[in-house]
């Protein structure tokens, strides 16, 4: 149903590697989520939330991008889980990305002052919280292997997410400009 309109294959004269792994951070029920502006608890788990994290290797030098179920991952706790990363992975600091993807039912992990004050404060949860970002780095990088670099385009993905949270007959029309949907 989406069709790759265009498929590209670069090689390298580098050793290029991929490795990925995924790991569950849900929290317990009775956490306070973050998001819409008022005080919610976990009741129930619909979803897990995860920690994913794709691996890069040339050869030399490595490197992990992790995407994580948090509302957002600030500034001050990403620069302390960088750093355990780092140590345990033995990887330079800069070499670790890492975003949150922005969930409104989800966790605040960090500090930010100007918005409600300090972020999540369960200890136990967050030392766990901490060891399982290194452990989803370590295991990704573990699960280096050969990887061909492909570049491909397809119709968006826009349609796909939507029909995903439940919407049906959407529309997604995208131009030079802006993509436009339509539920």
């Amino acid at each position: 149903r989406y069709p790759v309109s265009t498929h590209t294959e670069y090689p390298f004269a580098v050793d290029f590697k991929a490795g990925y792994a995924q790991t569950d951070i849900t929290p317990p029920l009775g956490t306070t989520m973050t998001g819409y502006y008022k005080a919610r608890h976990v009741k129930s788990v619909l979803d897990p939330l995860q920690i994913n994290c794709v691996a890069f290797s040339d050869g030399e030098t490595k490197a992990v991008l992790i995407t994580a179920d948090f509302l957002y991952v600030m500034e001050n706790a990403a620069t302390e889980i960088r750093n355990l990363i780092a140590k345990k992975c033995e990887i330079p600091a800069d070499h670790v990305f890492m975003q949150g993807l922005h969930q409104h039912t989800s966790l605040r992990i960090g500090t930010r002052p100007h918005v409600w004050g300090k972020g999540f404060d369960d200890e136990t949860y967050l030392d766990v919280l901490y060891r399982k970002f290194c452990d989803v780095a370590q295991l990704a990088i573990a699960d280096l292997k050969d990887a061909t670099v492909c570049i491909a385009e397809k119709e968006t993905a826009a349609e796909i997410l939507l029909q995903a949270k439940g919407f049906t007959d959407v529309v997604v029309s995208i131009n030079e400009d802006a993509v436009d949907v339509v539920v």
